[in-house]
């Protein structure tokens, strides 16, 4: 039986590139008959804010455009027949190679099940709803779920005559032509949310590709040495009673100057003084690496 083949094509941010590293790294582990190659690609030499884009998901999404003839070169001239190609879920530019070459295509969504809802169904919410998000009353319909406060979108969602916003329209549209998506996420965490995707509610006018949840998938450092599961953090919060710890966090780009951090701590401590306990991990960023993209 000749090998599978697989092509993965994560984007360089860390969130990304580790995510996908490491399902291909457990999709391995799953068969013998398996070979995974992985085309990594470089991360500009200059930053997003020196060139005319206007956000970092409109950089991201034009460089990840501008590889289309590099994975076409790769994938025409492999000496091993490709069998589907994995792309990171800003690359849906290069669907169009998969297209061309008639490979099946899967998108590995970094974020939620609910985002990639959210996503799949915005370009009915562009059609549909002419004004700014935060002017809607009573809130973003999404079908089966609680509507969403207008002011409570994505940011890259605020500005409708933003780069940012057309290209989360254009990867939401693009969706549909990959074979499926793969998400790292789990049933336990978003049971309703991947009901829902199965059932094909958020794409009125098409079917739904095929959602599979692979996750959790964590780069947990595991080792003899340092690894996460050393820490003392993780150690503390092994020895909680099940299911009473609430986890709060605001993600890569999360950034907060020292008022806002000052803040959000005396709320915390507030809030757990009577009877809760809790951690809060603070990490103090590298100002050279202000711009996760450059």
């Amino acid at each position: 039986m000749a090998k599978i083949h697989l092509v993965f094509i994560p984007a360089w941010p860390a969130g990304h590139i580790a995510s996908m590293l490491q399902f291909a790294t457990k999709l391995l582990q799953t068969s013998n008959n398996l070979t995974i190659t992985t085309l990594l690609i470089r991360s500009p030499s200059r930053p997003f804010s020196s060139t005319d884009a206007d956000s970092p998901e409109d950089f991201l999404s034009l460089y990840l455009q501008s590889h289309r003839p590099h994975l076409k070169h790769f994938v025409s001239s492999s000496s091993t027949p490709v069998s589907a190609i994995f792309i990171d879920l800003f690359a849906t530019a290069l669907l169009d190679v998969a297209n061309e070459l008639r490979i099946p295509s899967y998108v590995y969504f970094t974020s939620t099940a609910l985002m990639l809802a959210l996503m799949l169904h915005l370009p009915a919410l562009e059609e549909k709803i002419t004004g700014e998000f935060e002017d809607v009353e009573g809130g973003i319909p999404l079908p089966g779920v609680e509507a969403i406060p207008g002011s409570s979108m994505p940011s890259p969602f605020m500005r409708k005559e933003s780069k940012a916003y057309t290209w989360f329209v254009y990867h939401g549209r693009r969706y549909r032509e990959a074979k499926g998506i793969v998400v790292n996420t789990f049933e336990e965490l978003e049971s309703r949310a991947l009901r829902l995707l199965g059932e094909g509610l958020f794409i009125p006018d098409c079917s739904t590709p095929k959602v599979f949840p692979v996750g959790p998938v964590l780069a947990t450092g595991e080792g003899d040495e340092g690894g996460l599961s050393k820490h003392e953090c993780v150690r503390w919060l092994d020895q909680q009673p099940p299911g009473s710890v609430v986890f709060l966090c605001f993600g890569s780009m999360g950034c907060f100057d020292a008022a806002q951090v000052s803040n959000r701590s005396q709320c915390f401590a507030d809030y757990c003084m009577c009877c809760r306990k809790f951690i809060l991990a603070i990490f103090r960023m590298d100002k050279r690496l202000i711009n996760p993209l450059g």
